[in-house]
């Protein structure tokens, strides 16, 4: 109570504020509904649309030599949030409005000839809520502004945030995309039967980075404490600080897979399995039987 409304799910990033909460390609809404709602829910299994594996299967089964391969993962990490994540959202979004969503798994990128059709109305939505709004801001409004200092000074800003774009891109791509990756981590061929299993699926479909220190938390945008995030996602980043050391004990106490590594080894597994080096392990959900015979429980005061 108390709170503005523009600070709120209500109000930010709605309408204008957009452009002043939360300017980048994908539309705020289309963005919470992707992730916030089908992937969390979700995670690991064929209705996440965020696994990577399914998602690169072409790539995967592909023909292209490995050096190819490694060229397109590099262009996609370079510019993913446009060529991908925009328009998947997007989609996602408007499949949910529809009551359509799962009726297919593939993914809306701008590699697709008719995400360029202005006839075609699911382009015409990508272009004028997602990208060109974000394109006006950034590659023309922004770049104009420094006018009265001459044409160098509107061609060096222009360049340079086209510079800042590819590396934000990179920077997003290293450290959201491993999040969820790698032959060490779970996929899940159905619906978890109870919150247990929703819950023990979160770790085990998840892995963390190195964690601890507001220094390198920011670097890796809070993003390091995937686990954690995904056991309770709308506690602040500063109680993940907190809790993660619980968690991680307590799954080594209770025999819990619990993944954390360099981000730059997760990269390295998250593109082997893009490529098709690696695989992830399936894992069907847990029968009554084996809940029933396997069961350990956890008390909840020990995590406080």
């Amino acid at each position: 109570e108390g709170i503005p409304e523009r600070y709120t799910s209500k109000g930010f990033a709605k309408g204008w504020r957009r452009f002043l909460d939360w300017n980048d390609w994908m539309l705020p809404e289309a963005w919470s509904n992707e992730h916030n709602k089908l992937h969390h829910y979700n995670l690991g299994e064929a209705a996440d649309p965020d696994q990577v594996e399914l998602n690169l299967e072409w790539l995967r089964d592909s023909k292209l030599p490995m050096p190819l391969r490694y060229a397109v993962v590099a262009l996609f990490a370079a510019t993913w949030k446009p060529l991908y994540y925009a328009p998947n959202t997007l989609k996602h979004l408007t499949s949910t409005k529809n009551n359509v969503l799962g009726e297919e798994r593939d993914s809306a990128t701008l590699t697709q000839l008719a995400l360029w059709n202005p006839l075609n109305p699911a382009a015409r939505d990508l272009w004028s809520k997602c990208l060109l709004p974000y394109i006006f801001v950034k590659f023309v409004l922004i770049p104009l502004a420094f006018t009265p200092l001459g044409p160098i000074a509107v061609i060096n800003v222009w360049i340079n945030t086209l510079l800042a774009e590819i590396i934000s891109n990179l920077h997003a791509f290293l450290v959201i995309v491993p999040n969820h990756v790698g032959n060490d981590i779970l996929l899940f061929e159905d619906v978890a039967n109870n919150k247990s299993e929703f819950f023990l699926r979160q770790i085990t479909g998840s892995t963390n980075f190195k964690t601890g220190g507001d220094l390198n938390d920011m670097l890796h945008g809070w993003l390091n404490y995937q686990i954690e995030h995904h056991l309770w996602p709308d506690l602040p980043m500063s109680e993940y600080q907190r809790l993660q050391p619980q968690v991680k004990a307590l799954c080594e106490k209770y025999g819990i897979p619990y993944v954390q590594e360099s981000v730059w080894l997760r990269l390295k597994k998250t593109v082997d399995v893009m490529v098709g080096n690696s695989s992830m392990p399936r894992q069907k959900s847990v029968s009554k039987n084996q809940r029933g015979s396997n069961k350990s429980t956890v008390d909840s005061k020990e995590i406080a």
